[in-house]
């Protein structure tokens, strides 16, 4: 018996010693983990390198007609990937070698740190011209206007106005809108927008397809041409709108209305037929 004791004595101390082996093998492992995730957080975490290009921007607000120079504009770096094709990436190329003549003048209206593009501004020495304004596609077309039909002068560039044709027909009067959300480009021979001032013009010019265009000139033989200005954020809103008479205006009194036909009323009396005309009861409601 004493020596079955012994042995479980002896093994029953071999088990617990090699638990308490594994166990401190395991926890080794835990604190080793635990001091490399700290290790990690610790260290300073590399930033991606973003490959930059310089890009000529806008260092204040640029106006059509204006004359550029070098305070008007900065050097930036842009990301390579999101700079524009057909951007100035250093002074010289922008302002030219001294034996170039003339400036630059600005084409279209620029904002500050807006990038400077090639077909936002002229070539040296040469003068803004409307055709370099337009949309590619698109075409200028001159609209007549007065003090009414133009908004009462308050048209200004890059205005966008809804064009509305009134004409006479067999049934009189009526009004169309026939285009909507047109840019205006010019009003009169002012093509800036440096004035704030109503000015009351005599024509406006419109920047249009050539199918628009088309459409606005016989319209202009058709009837009177309006235009109504559009709020500042409703550029790409478009509504449906039926064509409006003088009905939709007014209620046409019972005395314009058509008289209602004479019926025969006849008697016989005897061999003879009398008629009378008698005109029907009016209605009550």
């Amino acid at each position: 018996m004493r020596v079955v004791a012994l042995i479980i004595l002896i093994f029953g101390v071999a088990l617990a010693g090699g638990a308490v082996f594994f166990a401190s093998e395991r926890y080794a492992a835990i604190e080793a983990a635990l001091a490399q995730q700290a290790a990690d957080a610790a260290a300073p975490v590399a930033e991606p390198q973003i490959e930059t290009t310089p890009i000529i921007v806008a260092a204040r607000a640029l106006r059509y007609g204006e004359t550029l120079n070098a305070d008007a504009v900065k050097v930036v770096k842009f990301p390579q990937e999101a700079a524009p094709a057909n951007g100035f990436a250093t002074m010289e190329e922008l302002f030219g070698a001294e034996e170039d003549s003339g400036a630059r003048i600005v084409l279209r209206a620029m904002e500050p740190s807006d990038p400077v593009l090639r077909t936002k501004v002229t070539g040296f020495g040469e003068q803004a011209m409307i055709s370099a304004q337009l949309t590619p596609g698109m075409r200028a077309f001159t609209l007549r206007i007065d003090t009414v039909s133009g908004v009462a002068g308050f048209l200004l560039p890059n205005d966008r106005v809804d064009v509305f044709l009134t004409r006479s027909d067999k049934d009189g009067l009526t009004t169309n809108l026939i285009m909507q959300n047109v840019k205006v480009i010019a009003v009169d021979q002012f093509a800036g927008q440096d004035s704030n001032r109503a000015r009351v013009a005599r024509t406006a010019t419109v920047e249009v397809t050539l199918d628009d265009a088309q459409k606005l000139a016989l319209a202009q033989q058709l009837g009177r041409i309006s235009l109504s200005l559009r709020q500042i954020d409703e550029d790409a809103t478009t509504v449906e709108s039926k064509p409006i008479d003088i009905d939709d205006i007014v209620t046409r009194s019972a005395a314009s209305q058509p008289a209602p036909p004479v019926k025969n009323l006849c008697v016989r009396k005897g061999i003879d037929l009398i008629c009378d005309d008698v005109a029907p009861a009016p209605k009550t409601e």
